[in-house]
């Protein structure tokens, strides 16, 4: 079977597979050939019947595709399947591919910005594609808006003559920083109805959030996960089951009319991979053994295949969950990288200012150089001159004067790691795997960042020219 896979820019990939093959070999090769590692964030998509289908990656390729003309390939699109936030994100081919995909979708129209934020992302677009105002270009990246183009194109202009200086990654993750803080960032969108009224529905890392389907929607319900009972398929549509508001209160059902069968089961899909991802602490066996029925609706007649697929096929597509996927992600980068080492220099002064405890935790190289008001200085790690694509305020739960920094948990191994988000430091790396919540103030972990207490060898350091596109 030949396969022709598109990256969010239009780049095209060839490869050849056989149809008995896994739809993870197939990712594995592309992200093999782009050089990413960070693959769990990632998928292959593909369209049948108007219906956008994740190519399972579980699953024989010969049973997710239908017979093709003889030499011609069959079309996949590679995108991001779960957005994370961006100081999750280690690699720069990740983050790159991230930014593509992101600035596809605004172009496509999924999000509803402000003029002032409108004007600010395509500022930092045609800085990070473009260069400097000195050069500028021909027309500026566009997305669908109701604003005049001329006026946009002078405020866009105005916008990116003041980022002069910037270089391209640090204008891109900046885009990135932007773009997570919007409410649609990590969300997958399906047109339906409820009832008479057309909607969509944004399911997202924390449920689903249904608005009304127009120009700037009006938010109608907010369904987090927590409150969902069970969701069942009927056709084109997709019931869910509520918990109760109160005791005297009945069940609430919530119907979704989907455009097709097809469409019905990738939001079912969807909601429970979500699920899975961003909210779990761990994927069950039960769960990885969800399958469909042994051959797919559309298998039929017969005669399309030469031989009967064997074995199940399944629904869910989540192996590890977010917190899994960082840990899987960062033991695979930093294998064989000496930065992973750890030194005892613990919580030292400030790098710059050599007066208030360094607390801010860079990423991505776990770095703790800096105190919260130098960071606001400069962008790049004074020890291993990586960029600072995010950085995070940490909690010491150890007294700086006392050096005694054991594991809070197992009191033996050496504290190396911090929780996102509440930036508690408490737990070294292997009793960090094992919590689900922080210990301290009980806040949900959503994946743990390795801390690397290395300091430079002088103190200070040029950082006052550098660009500060976070905060």
């Amino acid at each position: 079977m030949k396969f022709a896979v598109l990256e969010p820019d239009g780049r095209a990939h060839e490869f050849v597979l056989t149809g008995d093959k896994l739809g993870q070999e197939a990712l594995d090769k592309v992200c093999e050939k782009l050089g990413i590692k960070e693959k769990n964030y990632f998928g292959l998509r593909h369209s049948v019947n108007d219906a956008d289908i994740w190519l399972n990656l579980r699953n024989p390729l010969s049973t997710q595709f239908r017979p093709h003309l003889p030499g011609k390939p069959h079309r996949l699109r590679l995108e991001v399947k779960f957005f994370v936030a961006p100081q999750e994100l280690q690699q720069e081919e990740t983050r790159r591919q991230f930014y593509l995909c992101l600035r596809k979708q605004i172009s496509e129209g999924k999000f509803n910005f402000t003029q002032e934020k409108a004007v600010q992302l395509c500022a930092l677009m045609a800085q990070a594609e473009y260069g400097d105002f000195s050069r500028p270009p021909k027309s500026y990246p566009q997305f669908l808006s109701p604003w005049p183009g001329e006026d946009m194109e002078r405020k866009i202009a105005g916008s990116h003559r003041n980022l002069e200086g910037t270089s391209s990654t640090i204008a891109r993750d900046a885009f990135l920083n932007i773009m997570s803080k919007e409410d649609l960032y990590d969300a997958e969108v399906f047109k339906a109805r409820t009832g008479r009224q057309k909607v969509l529905v944004a399911v997202g890392s924390n449920g689903l959030r249904v608005y009304e389907r127009r120009t700037h929607g009006k938010l109608k319900q907010s369904i987090g996960f927590e409150s969902i009972i069970k969701m069942n398929l009927s056709e084109e549509r997709l019931i869910v089951v509520l918990r109760k508001m109160s005791e005297n209160s009945k069940l609430n059902f919530v119907h979704f009319f989907l455009a097709s069968d097809d469409a019905a089961k990738a939001i079912h899909k969807a909601v429970m991979e979500h699920q899975l991802f961003f909210y779990s602490s761990k994927v069950r066996q039960s769960v990885l053994n969800h399958y469909l029925l042994p051959t797919p609706c559309w298998a039929l007649p017969a005669k399309w295949f030469t031989k009967s697929p064997s074995g199940d096929l399944y629904h869910l597509d989540v192996k590890h969950t977010r917190r899994q996927s960082y840990d899987l992600h960062y033991k695979n980068i930093h294998a064989n990288s000496d930065s992973t080492e750890f030194r005892h220099d613990w919580v030292s002064k400030c790098s710059r200012c050599g007066q208030e405890e360094a607390n801010v935790l860079f990423t991505p190289c776990g770095h703790l150089v800096c105190c919260e008001d130098c960071v606001r200085k400069g962008t790049t790690c004074l020890v291993c001159n990586c960029t600072v694509t995010s950085w995070q305020r940490v909690y010491f739960a150890n007294d700086a004067a006392c050096n005694d920094w054991a594991c809070q948990i197992c009191m033996d191994s050496e504290i190396n790691t911090a929780f996102s988000p509440c930036g508690h430091v408490c737990s070294c790396e292997s009793c960090a795997c094992h919590l689900p919540y922080c210990p301290i103030c009980k806040t949900f972990i959503t994946f743990v960042q390795r801390v690397h207490v290395m300091f430079p060898e002088s103190q200070g350091g040029n950082v006052d020219d550098v660009f500060c596109g976070f905060a």
